[in-house]
């Protein structure tokens, strides 16, 4: 598995919201990494590694959400320098249509983190339901 090509995916996200990665953000990066392979893997019951280039994503979307989570959880992170505005799509136009997004813009700061953490931490659910397998036990008990 390419783990520069995860980090430089998740770099990429960071990026989107303002948030510089430091020196030591990559040891935590690359621990979570294997922290969201391995859930994947006990969930779902498949090895990531077949499917990566289709989880590539899913994956560094989970690990974002998790380490802006577990930043905030130990207070190392200042919310206040996230921004979030630029990152929200309030209409979009495509030729003759127009759709119009439900914003809140009197949410804070602090809930709009929040709802993009839980998403992040969810993302791409359905994608691998697509790939999950039934696990079997094999554990017998002798009587």
């Amino acid at each position: 598995m390419e783990v520069s090509m995860l980090l430089e995916i998740i770099n990429n996200k960071f990026q989107t919201i303002g948030y510089v990665l430091k020196e030591d953000d990559n040891k935590l990066l690359t621990q979570m990494i294997d922290e969201v392979i391995l859930d994947i893997e006990d969930n779902y019951n498949f090895k990531v590694e077949k499917y990566i280039n289709r989880l590539k994503y899913v994956i560094a979307n989970r690990v974002v959400g998790y380490f802006l989570y577990t930043k905030k959880s130990f207070d190392i992170l200042n919310i206040s320098n996230l921004d979030f505005n630029d990152s929200i799509i309030s209409s979009l136009s495509v030729g003759d249509t127009s759709t119009s997004f439900k914003v809140d813009k009197n949410k804070s700061k602090e809930e709009l983190f929040d709802e993009f953490v839980n998403y992040l931490q969810s993302f791409g659910t359905n994608s691998l339901l697509r790939y999950r397998r039934i696990g079997w036990s094999y554990e017998c008990k002798k009587p």
